[in-house]
């Protein structure tokens, strides 16, 4: 029974896993655990109890990918009619479902070996609330931001996926697991025959949205750029929650960087978060960065940078280098 959503005790809230993981990892002191039940609300009333596993540490890269991820550590207590039991019923089928094309229940049964997946993503600023772009209160699946206090609690967001699992998502980094888990565990048939919905850009390959750094350009846009990259500074300097980022991979032989002011870091919800992972890429050399931004030249001409428009836009995963200190 693959569970995409559950009611966190502790927040409140029905949140998806990496939002439980952003909210864990804001709160200081950490908390020992979070506590979970079923989103289904007559699951929920009757206590049914699901289980978080592996979101209580940043994201890493290593030699077996574990993603983040709800476990039904009782699948009998669900009840007869809870939705996650009737969507896993239905999942486990090898042949089309009533009203599905040949190519969907392709992609369903792809997607069955996935602890997770996402069927369209949102990458798109909003102005709501305050008026600033970016900054979002109470929106979908605990990705709401509040520009003020150090863990703000939200008020209860409307959940990303409707009842079944069919995930739609505003946050990045829940597609990046999904990205990360399929590129690893699906053999490379399966993996370009994922689909992925994203709004304003349309119908495209999982793997087409995400573009590696050598691959980009001033041209590049409305895709996820990657690549391996270090920490080069803090700002203001001596501890400064601002930070810029160097790329190992050049562009035109050129350096390139992503730099986040701390003015952007504090307006920031999880600005905790962020800076827990920043924090720690001293000790793992380097890191993993995907982007929903982009490539400029610098007005000098001797760099390039990858611009975000918001923080949110950014996910990054910590990894231990291979021996010639370069991230594979």
């Amino acid at each position: 029974m693959r569970i995409t959503r559950a009611y966190c005790i502790d927040l409140d809230e029905v949140v998806t896993i990496d939002a439980a993981r952003r909210e864990f990892l804001s709160i200081e002191p950490t908390p020992e655990r979070f506590r979970f039940l079923c989103s289904d609300e007559a699951c929920r009333k009757a206590g049914v109890a699901v289980t978080g596993v592996a979101f209580t540490f940043n994201a890493e890269e290593g030699s077996r990918h574990v993603a983040a991820h709800f476990r039904a550590h009782n699948p009998e207590k669900h009840l007869p009619d809870c939705e996650w039991r009737k969507a896993a019923k239905g999942d486990a089928s090898d042949k089309p479902l009533p009203g599905e094309t040949d190519e969907e229940a392709r992609q369903r049964i792809v997607r069955r070996k996935l602890t997770d997946f996402v069927l369209s993503f949102d990458p798109t600023d909003r102005e709501e609330g305050n008026g600033k772009p970016g900054l979002h209160v109470g929106d979908k699946g605990g990705d709401g931001e509040a520009a003020s206090g150090e863990h703000h609690r939200p008020t209860r967001p409307r959940t990303e996926d409707p009842p079944g699992g069919h995930a739609s998502t505003r946050s990045l980094e829940r597609l990046v697991e999904t990205y990360r888990e399929a590129r690893t565990n699906l053999s490379d048939e399966e993996f370009r025959a994922l689909a992925l919905r994203v709004k304003k850009v349309g119908m495209l390959s999982l793997g087409e949205y995400f573009q590696p750094l050598t691959r980009c350009s001033e041209a590049t846009a409305d895709r996820i750029i990657y690549g391996g990259a270090t920490l080069s500074d803090r700002y203001p300097k001596d501890g400064g929650r601002g930070f810029k980022l160097k790329f190992y991979d050049k562009i035109d032989n050129l350096p390139v960087y992503l730099y986040v002011s701390q003015a952007d870091v504090d307006a920031y919800r999880h600005r905790g978060y962020l800076c827990r992972i920043i924090d720690k890429i001293p000790a793992h050399r380097f890191l993993r960065v995907f982007a929903n931004g982009l490539i400029r030249r610098s007005p000098s001409g001797k760099s390039y940078s990858v611009e975000l428009s918001h923080p949110r836009h950014l996910a990054l995963v910590l990894a231990e280098p291979k021996d010639n200190g370069r991230p594979g």
